[in-house]
């Protein structure tokens, strides 16, 4: 199974207007542009949050038709920047979970108990699906999608806005994950890092809107050369549980 994962689009109310210095709709474009050019075979597109910045419903409506005939199915989940509820009206694309056989893969909603500066939580109700998720698989392989990133990633104030109660989530995957788990993606971080989670990996993707710079104590927009451009990720997803990977960027013409 190929699955496509993109992120923090926070396309803006209307299609003109730029964010943190770049046009934000233009990367998103060309971001599709290549996917639809590179990967007509793609089974899955999966959207991980922080889709409109300001949770325009505007900005959702344009996502909806942009995507559609990308992929086999299509589904998202919020970040921080999202408004959950009027992405649930898009009900084709508000999926919680999809049995890709072999394959089993849940999406959570972080945007609990949101901070005020980036951070979001899993709500008890999604802390219990996670459980239950673990303890009752429909297929031998797992994978878990969420926005918000349940490890430090070596920037201090990414890790002061990661996943807000990334201990509740860790227990979970330490009491009730088997082998069965292999995978958990997420957005956020606008950077590429891939770390160990008990027996699985954590897998990030950059965004199609603009970089930060990775490792630094404060937010510094990535201005340099490969690691500016707009990305997606591209999973390979075997029937023998394993997987490949890779980041994709796009260059801007």
């Amino acid at each position: 199974m190929k699955l496509i994962q993109i992120t923090d689009f926070h396309l803006q109310e209307t299609p003109d207007t730029f964010h943190n210095g770049v046009d934000p709709e233009v990367r998103f474009n060309a971001v599709l542009a290549a996917i639809r050019e590179e990967h007509a075979d793609c089974d899955l597109l999966l959207m991980t949050g922080d889709l409109a910045h300001h949770g325009y419903e505007s900005a959702y409506q344009r996502i909806e038709m942009a995507t559609r005939h990308l992929a086999k199915q299509r589904c998202w989940l919020p970040g921080n920047h999202d408004d959950a509820s009027k992405m649930q009206r898009f009900t084709e694309l508000a999926q919680q979970r999809l049995i890709m056989a072999p394959w089993d893969i849940l999406l959570l909603d972080s945007t609990s108990q949101p901070d005020g500066v980036g951070s979001g939580s899993l709500a008890d109700a999604e802390l219990e699906r996670l459980a239950n998720f673990l303890q009752a698989p429909k297929a031998p392989f797992q994978m878990v999608a969420l926005h918000h990133p349940p490890l430090p990633v070596g920037s201090r104030w990414q890790d002061e806005i990661r996943l807000g109660n990334s201990t509740e989530f860790l227990s979970i995957v330490e009491r009730y994950a088997s082998n069965a788990l292999k995978l958990v993606v997420c957005g956020h971080l606008h950077q590429a890092h891939e770390l160990a989670l008990a027996e699985a990996q954590l897998i990030s993707t950059p965004a199609t809107a603009a970089q930060f710079v990775s490792f630094q104590a404060t937010p510094q927009i990535e201005l340099r050369g490969d690691a500016s451009l707009p990305a997606y990720r591209w999973f390979e997803l075997d029937s023998n549980g394993c997987f490949k990977s890779a980041v994709e960027r796009v260059p801007l013409v």
